[in-house]
């Protein structure tokens, strides 16, 4: 049996700019961000995904920030948050003009932890204080 792979590991420092094209049936994250610095993810598709993003929640010398902007994203079926980040670490999420159906949280807060000093997993979190834009703080994603 396989593990789960991302779609896109993103490692160095530095912005990315991820603009159309998408990803379907990926049974966990679509983008995990281990590196520092800006991803932005405009007029992409995501169907039966785990999560389109994730900031590295147990990275070895983890920290942030990290920030992520998505706009125009549709979604369909996102078996666990859209978006996961860690807030302790000062990342935030910009969240706006998006849609989606079978959507269960929208911006998950996370608190990181660094595997080199810890084996504890990161831990979810009830704000979404980080979680900005006009659909930052949503349950769900109006329909497409």
């Amino acid at each position: 049996m396989f593990g789960f792979i991302d779609a896109i590991s993103l490692l160095g420092t530095g912005d990315v700019l991820i603009q159309g094209g998408g990803a379907a049936n990926a049974g966990d994250k679509v983008v995990q961000h281990n590196g520092k610095g800006t991803v932005t993810i405009k007029d992409f598709t995501a169907v039966s995904v785990g999560k389109v993003y994730r900031s590295c929640g147990n990275c070895s010398n983890n920290g942030g920030p990290r920030k992520v902007v998505i706009s125009g994203l549709k979604a369909n079926t996102v078996t666990a948050d859209v978006l996961g980040i860690n807030s302790n670490y000062g990342d935030t999420a910009t969240v706006s003009g998006s849609c989606g159906t079978g959507i269960k949280n929208v911006c998950q807060q996370w608190t990181g932890v660094d595997k080199l000093l810890t084996s504890a997993a990161s831990t979810k979190l009830t704000s979404k204080d980080s979680c900005l834009g006009a659909q930052g703080k949503l349950t769900t994603l109006p329909a497409c």
